[in-house]
């Protein structure tokens, strides 16, 4: 069992990122635990990851610019040599509704909408305790919009009245943790699936970064980045007089700068 969380302030930079924001001053809270288990030819890795985040400046006021709850348990066992037949559940959504500014009466992302449940069976290659590949080649993944009155379905691939999308795929994942100095973490994470349904022409992928520097038992530095494309998810396209006139997946981009309390367990 270990885990980690942090409180800070932190400074954020966010381009065409899907849930809103804008760049400010805010105060983020991040915890994430781990409980895995592994003897003779089994392993069972379980994680849960919290991260809120709220900002104000003058144009907008109180505002979210980061919301994540994310779930995932993967269990294994011994293949050859340094990998493992796996099977892999993941979830993730956000607790608070997101805006994008100026309308803050029409929610663009609320708690389930989206939300993502990802089951996968694959191969888990780990040559060690801080490296991970896994290839997954059956994956079902699934999108819920539960608040259908709110946020609109088609904002995240979902057809008109529609509360559920799912889409057969394979997807491949990474994680690599690294000790740069002896005060100095790196870890970061890698995510790509793709819709069988039409042949690598459309997919989905998340990369993200985490810089931790500990200046001492309580307060560390950290920098995050989070790069993400998801054809689903569509941004309006606006003609010189701001009307919609259609709708585009873009790639997402999102830093953060915290300075902060921090603990370990």
């Amino acid at each position: 069992f270990n885990g980690n969380g942090s409180v800070g302030f932190t400074q954020t930079s966010l381009s065409n990122w899907a849930k809103g924001g804008e760049s400010s001053l805010a105060l983020l809270v991040m915890t994430k635990y781990n409980a895995n288990y592994s003897k003779d030819k089994t392993k069972w890795e379980n994680s849960i990851e919290f991260r809120y985040g709220i900002s104000q400046t003058k144009t907008r006021g109180f505002e979210k610019n980061d919301d994540k709850i994310e779930l995932q348990s993967r269990y294994g066992f011994s293949a050859f040599k340094k990998w493992y037949y796996s099977v892999e559940t993941n979830f993730r959504t956000q607790i608070d509704r997101g805006y994008a500014f100026p309308d803050k009466i029409h929610p663009i992302s609320a708690f389930m909408s989206p939300g993502y449940l990802t089951i996968s069976f694959g191969l888990d290659y780990k040559p060690n305790k801080n490296f991970s590949l896994f290839l997954a080649p059956f994956t079902s993944k699934t999108t819920y919009i539960t608040d259908t009155m709110s946020v609109k379905p088609l904002t995240y691939g979902l057809e008109p009245g529609k509360k559920k999308l799912w889409e057969p795929g394979i997807i491949v994942k990474t994680n690599w943790h690294a000790n740069l100095a002896e005060n100095i973490t790196y870890d970061t994470k890698g995510e790509f699936f793709n819709n069988y349904r039409y042949n690598f022409q459309k997919f989905a992928f998340e990369w993200e970064q985490i810089f931790v520097m500990r200046v001492n038992r309580l307060i560390n530095v950290k920098v995050m980045t989070d790069l993400i494309y998801d054809y689903n998810t569509k941004f309006p396209i606006l003609d010189f007089t701001g009307k919609e006139i259609g709708r585009e997946p873009k790639w997402q981009f999102k830093e953060l700068f915290t300075i902060g309390l921090s603990y370990r367990l």
